[in-house]
């Protein structure tokens, strides 16, 4: 069983920034924590500032608020959480070595599931989504609440991978992201009720 501790303060700021109603100085600072996580070591907390356009004191302020005395205790939290996402993605893959047999029969069953679950999905429609995926840093999924949270386990393995992305329910907030939308951002919206957004 893992533990939720070393995973903490990244799960907290993708929390802040995936239930928030709008743009905020605490989402924005969110953002480039979780943007820049690969380079906190290297980075002084001036340079963070200079990078992001965050001023230094707003940036030990949220640091405070979060719980952490000071910025390297901050990137001493995120360091740890950042091994933990890749250690816990090592641990699964060790996991999941089992006899030959067992895992052809257990792909083989998770393939005629999938498949009955894709609604006949084509593969080059898949590959197409894949590859779209692939060619953006920053991923923003919309949907409810229901339907994002069916997106946090996919949220996660992105992350793992080096991406940025948040899931975004809340209309408001939704509306806001929509109107500063850039050329370096995909939008999913994803509605498992069969609704769409007005």
């Amino acid at each position: 069983m893992r533990d939720m501790d070393n995973f903490r303060v990244l799960y907290d700021l993708l929390v802040l920034v995936n239930k928030s109603r709008k743009e905020t100085n605490d989402t924005i600072i969110a953002k480039a924590f979780i943007e820049n996580r690969y380079d906190l070591d290297n980075l002084s907390l001036d340079q963070l500032s200079q990078k992001c356009y965050i001023s230094q004191s707003a940036l030990s302020r949220f640091i405070k608020k979060m719980g952490y005395k000071n910025y390297n205790e901050f990137k001493e939290s995120m360091h740890v959480a950042m091994y933990a996402v890749n250690n816990d993605h090592e641990v699964i893959s060790k996991e999941k070595q089992k006899k030959v047999e067992e895992i052809r029969d257990e792909v083989h069953d998770e393939i005629i599931q999938a498949m009955e679950n894709m609604n006949d999905i084509d593969l080059d429609h898949l590959q197409r989504v894949i590859q779209t995926i692939n060619q953006y840093q920053n991923i923003i999924f919309l949907g409810s609440e229901l339907s994002m949270a069916m997106t946090h386990l996919l949220q996660m393995a992105l992350i793992n991978k080096g991406k940025n992305v948040y899931t975004i329910y809340e209309l408001g907030y939704q509306k806001e992201i929509l109107s500063k939308i850039n050329h370096d951002t995909l939008i999913i919206c994803i509605s498992l009720e069969e609704r769409w957004f007005k």
